[in-house]
């Protein structure tokens, strides 16, 4: 290990000129890597900066499978195409964040970015606790160690990509990081202040030579932009408004920059504790979870749609209040339910088949693995806790889509997804339909973050999905008497329910107008079963349950058999649509209504 002895010296006189002697630490490196009040972490920040030059060797010149035929981006010239790539360019890149996301403003943290975007892996999540922890005197000996486990060659070229979160005291563990990397024979590109995401982005753009987007912050929103307008190119009949809590992070400046690029017609982004007050302090995804309330400094009314982001803008929560005013959460795995059912929902008007699932942990809860698994029929996998777990296993489905509770996730496209979904969509040989389903799948791809969770993204993935979902322009239409249980607004609907009823042997349906309130999204209305007993026999019951964080008309309908129920509730929503002022595709079995 004789080559490695000029930096390791180097590196010794550094730490003893800024630190002294020092004994060893009890530092750990975890999923969120190292964290610690900021005024405690310079040393160890040092040290991950060695660590990341060391990293970088190690992956310069080898070829990851997931890089394999990896489709371009459809935003990045020139158009789809499958390429195979390799991490062979001379001086390979990894990724270094200094954030503590959700932590008060007083902590920090660092974590190592790999080549695609991901997690580190496990192997060096070890090296990184030996060498933050090793006392002054054996710092050499456990860099030489890494090194020679590693296989590492001293006089191979390194880079380090680097970016901060907003906290005070970034820009000096920005430099002490620096100075660790290049004692270590990197080179450093400091991208200054960007969410979590964006950095994660912008290693795996610089790993795969622009294939998968522009290395630039006007890369990462002319992208998204772009993407959310791909999936959703027709004009809605109103804009969304959305109410975004950015927990005075870094998420407030990029959510302001994305809405740059996204047609105001379409969408409003209304920003609250965008950077001004204090960070994370009773405001952000983990305070809005936490405690089942919402956040200082967002005035909203019921049926208000918020959101709320954490500090470095890699979770999302959505919140609301119903007309009760009660405090109403759309967490972590409300959000991969709705996207799973979106993606479903398109994936079965499609001529090929995809694979597609679900990742969760233990901790998730039970009623959205129910709905998964019993009534959409997609497949829901288990890992242990840990983005890293969820997200090593959703990359083994076509389509793998993974949130945490926390409101951490995205959804992965693999890439035999993404070109069958690209050729099918610039198909002129298959119907209308299908080429619809697949463009808004693709585009789906590029808009979700395929590194990490990202709640700008995913933000703008949630919108689009509940765009498509809108199918009544005005749910005050919908006036109701009897408890319910007589429409008297607008005028015709109940004679045509009674009508349709009446056609049906032992059957009844109403309707009633619902806000915002818990949902999962199954196509415009959920149906679950229910098996009731009454005095004469058996009967099946098809009631429909509100849908995703959209205000809608809320269909209940029952007959003799399970297909005379589900042919009623069929037409007694397309009614609703007809009568009500519905917006896009009337309510059909043909168009996966059911």
């Amino acid at each position: 290990m004789a080559g490695w002895r000029c930096l390791v010296e180097g590196l010794e006189r550094e730490e003893k000129k800024r630190w002294g002697s020092l004994p060893a630490g009890e530092a750990l490196y975890g999923t969120a890597g190292f964290r610690d009040r900021a005024d405690r972490l310079g040393r160890v920040v040092f040290r991950v900066g060695v660590l990341a030059a060391l990293r970088a060797r190690a992956t310069r010149g080898k070829t990851d499978s997931s890089l394999a035929c990896l489709p371009l981006s459809n935003y990045v010239s020139p158009p789809f195409s499958s390429l195979s790539l390799s991490l062979s360019s001379p001086a390979a890149s990894v990724g270094v964040m200094i954030t503590a996301s959700h932590n008060p403003v007083q902590d920090n943290g660092v974590k190592v970015v790999e080549p695609l975007g991901e997690m580190l892996v496990q192997e060096w999540e070890d090296f990184a606790t030996r060498l933050a922890n090793a006392s002054t005197e054996t710092l050499g000996k456990v860099v030489e160690e890494i090194a020679e486990a590693a296989g590492l060659d001293p006089g191979l070229p390194s880079k380090v990509l680097l970016a901060r979160d907003n906290r005070p005291s970034g820009d000096c563990l920005r430099e002490l990081l620096v100075s660790g990397a290049e004692l270590a024979g990197a080179e450093c590109n400091d991208y200054g202040v960007l969410t979590t995401p964006q950095l994660h982005y912008m290693v795996r753009c610089v790993n795969t030579g622009g294939r998968y987007g522009a290395a630039t912050e006007d890369g990462y929103y002319d992208k998204l932009s772009s993407a959310f307008h791909q999936m959703v190119p027709e004009c809605p009949e109103s804009p969304s408004l959305v109410k975004v809590d950015a927990a005075n992070g870094v998420g407030g400046a990029s959510m302001r920059k994305v809405m740059g690029g996204v047609r105001g017609e379409w969408l409003k982004v209304e920003l609250c504790n965008d950077g001004s007050g204090i960070l994370n302090d009773q405001c952000g995804a983990d305070f809005v979870k936490s405690g089942q309330k919402a956040p200082k400094g967002v005035e909203f009314l019921a049926g208000d749609r918020c959101a709320s982001f954490d500090g470095d803008a890699d979770r999302i929560v959505y919140f609301w209040k119903n007309q009760d005013g009660q405090f109403q959460l759309l967490d972590g795995d409300k959000i991969a339910s709705l996207a799973a059912l979106f993606i479903h929902e398109q994936l079965q008007k499609l001529p090929f088949s995809l694979s597609l699932g679900v990742v969760q942990t233990a901790y998730a809860n039970g009623g959205s693995t129910a709905f998964l698994e019993k009534l959409l029929g997609v497949p829901v996998a288990c890992t242990s806790t840990g983005v890293k777990h969820l997200h090593h296993k959703a990359a083994s489905f076509d389509i793998g889509v993974y949130f945490e509770a926390n409101g951490h996730g995205t959804v992965l496209f693999g890439s035999r997804a993404q070109e069958k979904l690209s050729v099918a969509a610039k198909d002129a040989g298959v119907s209308e339909a299908v080429q619809r389903a697949a463009s808004l799948l693709y585009a789906m791809s590029q808009l979700v973050n395929q590194a990490v969770g990202d709640a700008v993204s995913d933000l703008l993935m949630v919108e689009a999905i509940l765009i498509h979902k809108k199918v009544v322009k005005d749910r005050m239409v919908v006036k109701t008497t009897d408890f319910e249980r007589n429409c008297v607004s607008p005028e015709g609907l109940q004679e045509a329910i009674d009508t349709l009823v009446a056609s049906k042997p032992r059957a009844r349906s109403f309707v009633r107008c619902y806000i915002q309130q818990l949902k999962l999204h199954v196509s415009w209305l959920k149906i679950s079963e229910v098996k009731r007993k009454n005095s004469e026999n058996s009967r099946w019951v098809s009631h429909i349950q509100p849908s995703g964080t959209e205000d809608v008309v809320r269909v209940y309908a029952e007959a003799e058999t399970q297909a005379l129920a589900d042919e009623l509730t069929v037409q007694v929503a397309a009614k609703v649509f007809d009568l009500a002022g519905g917006t896009g595709e009337t309510p059909t079995r043909s168009n996966n209504f059911l």
